[in-house]
């Protein structure tokens, strides 16, 4: 399943993931690929909002990044649309059938929404999972 986001920020999308996560998967794992590194924002986030969640944070390049998960696993991808699709033809290489969340950071955006939006199954807002009309 290929859901996306426009995010305004780091924050903003492990919030959308996590309640995505959270309501419609019941806490299955996150696994969060950034571009460049999110530690500090990161330590802020988890300390004040998600002692509870169940995410795991890897910077591009990791090579153990996919290794081990299984299907259960969410792979929500944050970032530039470039780099959103570098980390897409690598899953799409390693033949995952996980749940990909491509988190477009709106102020880095190149291509159209409408683009954004055609090239996925769904799409994810404040509120929840959204089927495309």
């Amino acid at each position: 399943m290929k859901v996306c986001a426009l995010v305004a920020n780091f924050t903003h999308s492990v919030i959308i993931t996590n309640n995505f996560a959270k309501n419609d998967f019941k806490y299955s794992k996150v696994v969060f690929i950034t571009q460049k590194s999110q530690k500090e924002k990161l330590s802020v986030i988890t300390n004040n909002y998600f002692k509870k969640c169940s995410i795991d944070f890897v910077e591009w390049g990791d090579e153990n990044a996919s290794y081990g998960y299984d299907s259960n696993i969410i792979f929500a991808i944050y970032g530039s649309d470039s780099f959103i699709f570098k980390v897409n033809e690598y899953l799409k290489m390693l033949n995952l059938s996980n749940i990909i969340i491509d988190l477009y950071e709106i102020t880095l955006l190149k291509c159209s929404i409408e683009e954004i939006v055609k090239s996925h199954d769904y799409y994810l807002d404040s509120t929840g999972l959204k089927t495309k009309r």
